[in-house]
């Protein structure tokens, strides 16, 4: 996440760096590139919020001729993949996502302040469109469904049983180092 200084106001940095500014915009990146896309944006804002990583910390700040330019925070996942070569990290998952939504919002400081939260019907599960492919967000989504089977397999075991039913690649398999 990139918060930008406004250039059209006082942005100096004093000779003890300090700087008094005014933020003109906040960017969120993801390798290099600048998320612009309205969905896209949602859904790493959500993701950044909720998700299972945290910031890199700490904040880096790019001057230029005395003049503060932006502040950067990265955000990397808690629990980096044991397989360098996966190609993809896992951010979380969207029920825990929800669950964390939920806590801050009844409880924000830890203590609960109210139990029943007035949401929109359908608008979290709507966070993620159908057939989503990002263009500067690559996501790897990966949907649970019971499996089909049905009787004893072959150990003899009748309980539930669950497989990935479907998963869909981004349309570029590289690493996903986002900058949330």
């Amino acid at each position: 996440m990139r918060f930008v200084a406004d250039p059209g106001k006082p942005r100096t940095v004093g000779p003890d760096g300090v700087v008094i500014l005014t933020i003109g915009d906040i960017k969120l990146i993801c390798k290099d590139q600048e998320i612009t896309d309205e969905v896209e944006k949602n859904i790493a804002w959500y993701l950044m919020l909720y998700g299972k990583w945290e910031s890199t910390g700490p904040t880096e700040a790019k001057i230029v001729d005395g003049q503060f330019e932006y502040a950067e925070d990265t955000f990397m996942p808690v629990e980096p993949a044991d397989d360098e070569d996966q190609g993809f990290e896992i951010i979380g998952w969207l029920s825990s996502m929800y669950s964390a939504f939920y806590r801050q919002s009844t409880a924000p400081e830890g203590r609960i302040g109210q139990v029943r939260l007035e949401a929109v019907p359908g608008k979290l599960g709507r966070l993620i469109p159908e057939g989503y492919h990002g263009k500067s967000l690559p996501l790897w989504i990966f949907i649970l469904t019971p499996s089909l089977v049905s009787g004893p397999d072959r150990d003899g075991y009748t309980g539930s049983r669950f497989a990935w039913a479907e998963r869909r690649p981004p349309l570029r398999r590289e690493r996903a180092d986002c900058m949330f």
